[in-house]
């Protein structure tokens, strides 16, 4: 009779390769009262989902996110025209279904 033996290196290793990516869904503004906060909070990857309303905030966002509005028109971000509404200094960040206006000038 011949055995084959799985060593447990080989297991771990492909239960590794294989496990998904976990992520979280922020919504605002039951999980945080701005937008901002929640931003800072995320991790990686999560999703910061924005319920319709207008939120007069300035944001930055530093990290590979999802900011998702619930709809384009229903979600507004102002920016109280002072400078950026949202600036974005990350790869693979990305903002969705969302209304920006009210930025400030340069200069």
């Amino acid at each position: 009779m011949i055995r084959k033996i799985i060593h447990f290196p080989v297991l771990a290793f492909m239960f590794l390769a294989v496990s998904p990516a976990f992520s979280a869904t922020i919504e605002i503004p039951q999980d945080y009262a701005t937008i901002q906060a929640a931003i800072n909070a995320a991790a990686p990857n999560d999703t910061i989902f924005i319920f319709n309303g207008t939120y007069i905030e300035n944001l930055v966002i530093a990290k590979a996110i999802t900011v998702m509005g619930e709809s384009r028109d229903g979600v507004i971000i102002d920016g109280s025209a002072t400078g950026d509404v949202i600036l974005i200094n990350a790869n693979e960040a990305k903002v969705s279904n969302l209304t920006v206006q009210n930025s400030g000038e340069i200069g």
